[in-house]
């Protein structure tokens, strides 16, 4: 990637790692089974989908870092704080409108809605917003928001590597390594949480955050590796945490822990770190292959791409459609099974995705030719 541009450069594996990312986002919301161990292969299938998908919210994270922590070399820090809060900070506004309204108006049809209904109004929909109570799964959207008001400090180390290398140590030492000796050795939390209260370096979303702004400016170990290896790493993750999964929650020694042990299997995880950096360092790998792809292939990844972020805003509400009245067929054919219900859960929403991207640029199209026979018939 170019170290100093004014403009950045489009980049297809950068779309790709969206889709990918987004589709997996819903593979660990069709899995959600996972926090019920049992020995019903059923459940180890959930576990499958959970290991192979936990590298979703750090590659957004990764790919916000890439785009973002150059921002100074393209605009005003005015310019980055309008645009991107305006982006991401509407889109949780009206997501979590939209989910607002249709729990409270039709509660029966999609899981725990009645929670909402039974005290739905003005007062309750902001109190809710703000403890992020209306859609859980919105929580990535909260953590990027507070991310974008310390981009400016962090922007201030993307030209010094070796200040990039200490922040990340720092925020991997905070986040991961910390974490992981907790889980398997008795240290005192007190202590711990003592020692490394500082948020944004004891956060995961940071961690991963400062790391793609890493990527997109410097080499790494990674760009030396090929292709295929790349592929083995991911796999070898996979594979490992899922392994772990099992055996931390009692599957193979036949009596299941009667709480789910997440933490294998997280975004926490240094399994997940290594995954998620060998998946983006793969895709990364082939771009060439999709610069040379047709045009009409490019505009298809492209406009999936702009369509990740509605997969993210509205496809729980298919994942939570309970069989209630008319819905009670759409729900049996998308439960059929977790597979099916991945598959058909990431259609419907990136055809929902498609859709308003198509509308908002034909409003955006008339808006501008209006502006311009205005402009004409004032001359």
């Amino acid at each position: 990637m170019s170290k100093n541009s004014a403009t950045r450069e489009r980049y297809y594996f950068v779309d790709v790692l969206n889709i990918v990312s987004s589709f997996a986002v819903v593979a660990l919301h069709v899995s959600l089974g996972v926090f019920s161990p049992s020995m019903d292969a059923s459940w180890v299938k959930s576990v499958a989908f959970q290991a192979a998908a936990i590298f979703a919210v750090p590659v957004f994270f990764m790919i916000s870092g890439m785009n973002l922590l150059g921002y100074r070399e393209r605009y005003s820090t005015t310019h980055f704080f309008l645009n991107r809060f305006r982006r991401v900070g509407v889109s949780l506004l009206a997501g979590s409108l939209l989910f607002y309204f249709l729990y409270s108006t039709f509660p029966a049809y999609f899981y725990s809605a009645n929670l909402i209904a039974s005290s739905s109004g003005v007062i309750d929909f902001v109190i809710r917003l703000l403890g992020n109570r209306i859609n859980d799964t919105y929580w990535f959207l909260y953590s990027i928001l507070y991310l974008y008001l310390v981009t400016p400090l962090f922007s201030l180390a993307i030209n010094d590597r070796r200040l990039m290398r200490y922040l990340i140590c720092l925020s991997c030492f905070a986040s991961v390594i910390v974490p992981f000796c907790k889980t398997f050795l008795p240290i005192d939390d007190l202590g711990i949480n003592q020692l490394f209260s500082l948020t944004r370096f004891n956060s995961i979303c940071a961690f991963y955050y400062l790391l793609g702004g890493y990527i997109g400016r410097y080499r790494t170990f990674l760009d030396d590796i090929s292709a295929p290896l790349c592929a083995v790493g991911y796999f070898v993750c996979t594979c490992a945490m899922i392994i772990w999964g099992l055996t931390s929650n009692g599957y193979f020694s036949g009596c299941v822990a009667e709480g789910y042990n997440s933490y294998p299997i997280s975004i926490s995880s240094p399994l997940c770190v290594a995954q998620s950096l060998f998946l983006l360092h793969l895709l990364k790998k082939e771009e060439i292959k999709l610069r040379a792809l047709p045009v009409e292939v490019q505009s298809a990844i492209k406009k999936l791409s702009g369509a990740a972020l509605y997969v993210y805003l509205i496809h729980i509400l298919l994942v939570n459609l309970q069989p209630v009245g008319k819905m009670a067929f759409v729900h049996r054919i998308i439960n059929h099974s977790p597979g099916i219900k991945l598959i058909l859960v990431y259609l419907i929403s990136v055809a929902i995705g498609v859709f308003v991207l198509d509308m908002r640029r034909r409003m955006f199209a008339v808006k501008i030719k209006r502006r311009d026979n205005q402009n004409q018939s004032n001359e």
